[in-house]
């Protein structure tokens, strides 16, 4: 049987490593999520902040980025700035990929949050203004560092709080409504079974994982009709029939016992829920957001 498996377990060898370069090809070229074009921070505080938002991404499973845009960036008015920064998320990471990257803008004077893919879902209208809300402060006063640091704080915050149950998508342009259901996200790729993964991130590793899973399949039928294995006999089929008798027997309901358990409804445990409001960039994305001038 070892020369019938040999080709078998080359090709799980290639498998295999198909995972490995596929998982280091996707993680090693970018690491970047601050994206400091107007030159605010110093190294070292570039380099904090970029972990921050690393780490904060690790946690509720979508890019989480910052860009500090310059004074060339061809932008006159808060719209243009908001499209700016949308399509600067799809060159960086993707059209329609999961994430968010917040926008400070000093011509005009304007900070945004722009939220893609399930960042949609989980940033809702209501949240977006929780979190510009919160790093209103730091804005006006110029710490923008710890506008930083605050803002990975509250997308974490609404990432442990979970999509809301009740959040829907607002179409701007068309008027549909798109209300959320956890299943859709199967048929866009954000689960591999059962598994989440953040957008395209993990796509190479995925392919492999499906090859090595139908090369074990294969391993398994090979062997399988290797062993040819006859079925044991019942221990009915030792018994005399002429000599067995059966009784007759009977169950008796006695009391039903009913588990009850509570469903959740909530909107998110106090952090904002219902809607999001999206638009569509220049660069053919969809994107939530919301924003204001400083």
């Amino acid at each position: 049987m070892a020369h019938k498996l040999r080709p078998v377990l080359i090709l799980l060898f290639i498998a295999l490593t198909m995972i490995a370069s596929g998982a280091e090809g996707v993680f090693y070229d970018n690491e970047q999520r601050l994206f400091d074009d107007y030159g605010l921070f110093t190294e070292d505080e570039a380099e904090s902040l970029n972990e921050i938002l690393l780490e904060t991404e690790n946690e509720v499973g979508f890019y989480v980025s910052m860009l500090i845009a310059d004074d060339n960036s061809g932008g006159n008015t808060n719209a243009d700035m908001v499209d700016y920064v949308d399509v600067y998320y799809e060159n960086e990471f993707g059209i329609d990929t999961d994430g968010v990257m917040l926008l400070i803008s000093f011509s005009p004077r304007y900070y945004y949050v722009s939220t893609s893919g399930i960042a949609i879902r989980y940033l809702t209208d209501d949240r977006i203004e929780d979190i510009l809300d919160y790093i209103y402060d730091q804005m006006k006063s110029g710490d923008y560092y710890n506008v930083g640091t605050r803002f990975s704080n509250r997308v974490k915050h609404y990432g442990d709080l979970g999509i809301p149950s009740n959040q829907y998508n607002y179409d701007t342009e068309t008027g549909d409504y798109d209300y959320y259901n956890r299943y859709d996200y199967y048929d866009d790729g954000d689960f591999l079974f059962g598994v989440f993964y953040k957008g395209d991130m993990l796509s190479g590793a995925a392919c492999g994982g499906i090859i090595a899973l139908i090369i074990s399949g294969i391993i398994v039928l090979v062997s399988v009709s290797n062993y040819k294995v006859k079925r044991a006999k019942r221990a009915v089929q030792y018994l005399n029939k002429s000599s067995v008798r059966y009784h007759q027997k009977s169950d008796t309901f006695i009391k039903r016992y009913v588990t009850k358990t509570r469903i959740n409804t909530d909107s998110g445990g106090g952090g904002g829920g219902g809607g999001s409001s999206t638009h569509t960039s220049s660069g053919g994305g969809t994107h939530g957001g919301g924003g204001r001038s400083f």
